[in-house]
């Protein structure tokens, strides 16, 4: 019976301290709760953005490329010296998507020329970048002028013993493109196959000496550009 009175002693004991305790008096779990709220807030941002990130849609690929500036120098492949294939180097005159249909002839006024590129032709920087060419060996300084690969395949099935132009090195000059305008059709690449055969029998220091004169002419009065 002692006991039993003991016990209820502290029960009722116990309950009156709990109901004396402040009522803004919060237990240790509901702090930590909060705790752990503020903790994870800037991951519940993070995650937010990363998810409004993916809702963005994605742009297409002109978009892109509309964007990205234009490179100012370009890559060419040119028939060399045996009929060997190179990479040629020049400074970059017409827009960037100047050949999506395949490779053309350029024409006089062509609007694939972009209004710096104009007078890059005009003035023959453009072909400044193809020392590069010649320092590699790939071409010198005169010669007939390096052809594309697919105006070579159909330029051969055309005209008789073209492919005797390749016996020598491509140059950034040469007699044919010093005596004879910009060859934009068969009839053309015909008329300056005559110069280059003429070079190529008759080459000599001499020879070489008055193309690069007619060359001076040619860069200062912008005779053939298109």
């Amino acid at each position: 019976m002692k006991r039993f009175v003991i016990a209820m002693s502290i029960l009722v004991f116990a309950s009156l301290t709990v109901a004396a305790l402040p009522a803004d008096v919060e237990d240790d779990s509901s702090k930590t709760t909060v705790k752990e709220k503020k903790l994870l807030r800037p991951r519940r941002r993070t995650r937010r953005r990363v998810r409004d990130a993916n809702a963005v849609p994605e742009p297409n690929e002109s978009e892109i490329m509309a964007k990205i500036p234009e490179p100012l120098h370009k890559e060419f492949k040119r028939v060399g010296k045996d009929g060997r294939i190179f990479t040629l180097w020049k400074f970059r005159s017409m827009r960037q998507n100047a050949e999506e249909n395949g490779a053309v002839w350029a024409t006089k006024g062509d609007d694939r020329v972009t209004r710096a590129g104009r007078w890059i032709r005009l003035l023959r920087i453009d072909e400044i970048p193809q020392l590069y060419n010649v320092f590699r060996g790939e071409m010198s300084m005169i010669g007939p002028r390096p052809e594309r690969p697919e105006f070579v395949r159909e330029l051969e099935k055309q005209i008789p013993y073209y492919n005797i132009r390749h016996a020598v090195r491509p140059g950034i000059t040469g007699w044919a493109q010093v005596n004879y305008r910009y060859g934009a059709s068969v009839k053309d690449a015909l008329r300056k196959l005559e110069y280059d055969l003429y070079y190529i029998k008759n080459r000599s220091l001499l020879l070489d000496i008055k193309i690069i004169l007619k060359t001076i002419g040619v860069v200062l009065f912008g005779q053939g550009a298109r």
